[in-house]
């Protein structure tokens, strides 16, 4: 199983999905939502950026993060994925 997530600096529903993510060995790709700019150096580790436009694009009318897919398929939030995996 390969997931996709995005994230933002300081959000602990991301944290917490990402561990839950770890415990049950699935593998993900994070996208860190673009909202300091890239040039800020606490956050310069991130491979995979993404603005707030590329995740509408992908899952028009959120409003909050984590949002994460499972093999391509839309999941939602940690709430969703923790019903779904746990």
């Amino acid at each position: 199983m390969r997931a996709v997530i995005f994230t933002k600096d300081n959000c602990s529903y991301c944290s917490k999905a990402k561990m839950l993510m770890v415990a049950k060995n699935i593998d993900y790709e994070e996208y860190m939502l673009d909202v300091y700019g890239r040039d800020d150096r606490a956050l310069a580790h991130f491979q995979h950026w993404a603005t707030l436009e590329e995740l509408l694009e992908k899952a028009p009318g959120v409003k909050t993060v984590p949002q994460i897919w499972l093999d391509e398929k839309y999941v939602g939030g940690y709430t969703e994925l923790k019903d779904l995996i746990d």
